[in-house]
């Protein structure tokens, strides 16, 4: 029994251990997607979403998450991503600097994607990284 446990215990180390690498990356800094226009304020793009008749898309991220900067590598830059995302008023949020807002919309993981009416309304959820194709056919 007691083998077992210290069996258990070393698997659960060296998950966590590894989840640690997928979280990581040898770049610190925040990918950037300069061809796509992102806002980082919530309350101008909530009032252009209502001027231009549009709903805001919100990518909520940490700097420290692998999965975000896979996003913004390969899913943002994706021609037919940015092609889609057009339609929209989009906003990037760091979780981690704006506890408020992870509350107020209940974000659990990182990366989430909100999708709000003009009136700040969650229209749509998608938590987790989302391959190109995933995320043109979640829009």
């Amino acid at each position: 029994m007691k083998t077992e446990f210290i069996v258990i215990i070393a698997v659960a180390i060296l998950a966590l251990v590894s989840l640690g690498f997928l979280f990581t990356s040898g770049d610190d800094s925040q990918s950037t997607t300069e061809s796509l226009n992102w806002n980082t304020d919530l309350n101008s793009a909530l009032t252009t979403a209502k001027n231009t008749n549009k709903l805001v898309l919100v990518d909520v991220y940490a700097p420290w998450c692998g999965y975000c900067k896979e996003m913004d590598k390969n899913t943002f830059q994706n021609p037919q991503v940015q092609e889609k995302l057009s339609n929209y008023v989009l906003v990037k949020v760091n979780g981690d600097e704006n506890p408020d807002f992870v509350m107020k919309y209940q974000i659990y993981g990182y990366p989430t994607v909100l999708i709000l009416d003009p009136d700040g309304n969650i229209v749509k959820t998608v938590s987790g990284y989302q391959e190109p194709d995933d995320f043109i056919n979640m829009l």
